[in-house]
């Protein structure tokens, strides 16, 4: 080994020393920082946010049951399907027996499961009288066709017995 070698491992040397024996920063401990759980709706914030739309269910706790009253609300108040009704409904009826909720939340369960039943009885009666249209506008097709047909025969006729004369232009 050359003295030059030497000395340059030996500033290397020193300079790792130098740096392995600096001050580390300390380091900060860990903090587990747990999210709270939102507090569950009262009865009457729930009711006030009702017609607020899909931002209004925000803020409310899973399990609470006045959120879920909230949100079941405002898929009632949406234009839905007749299979979102009937899912609806069931969802409805599983809430309301359920043995925790207040006589205000159950008469509010209740009424949603009345009128989302109406709006199926009506939806059913929309399609029968829509079914019944469709067929009288058939029939009355099917009539405007033969009495056009009866037309034409009878106009046959008067043309072949000579009583009949068509218009000269």
């Amino acid at each position: 080994m050359t003295p030059l070698s030497c000395a340059r491992r030996l500033a290397v040397l020193g300079a790792l020393l130098l740096v392995a024996c600096a001050p580390q920063p300390r380091r900060q401990p860990i903090r587990i920082v747990v999210a709270a759980q939102p507090a569950c709706l009262t009865l009457e914030q729930a009711l006030a946010r009702v017609g607020q739309g899909a931002s209004a269910t925000a803020g409310g706790a899973e399990g609470c049951v006045n959120a879920r009253l909230l949100q079941l609300s405002q898929r009632a108040m949406a234009q839905e399907s007749r299979t979102d009704l009937a899912r609806l409904q069931t969802q409805l009826e599983a809430l309301t027996l359920r043995p925790d909720l207040t006589p205000a939340q159950l008469a509010w369960a209740r009424l949603l499961l009345q009128q989302v039943g109406e709006r199926r009885r009506l939806g059913e009666a929309l399609d029968k009288q829509q079914a019944l249209s469709r067929e009288q506008q058939k029939r009355a097709d099917d009539l405007a066709a033969k009495l056009n047909a009866l037309r034409e025969v009878e106009n046959e006729l008067l043309l072949k017995s000579g009583r009949y004369r068509s218009p000269q232009p």
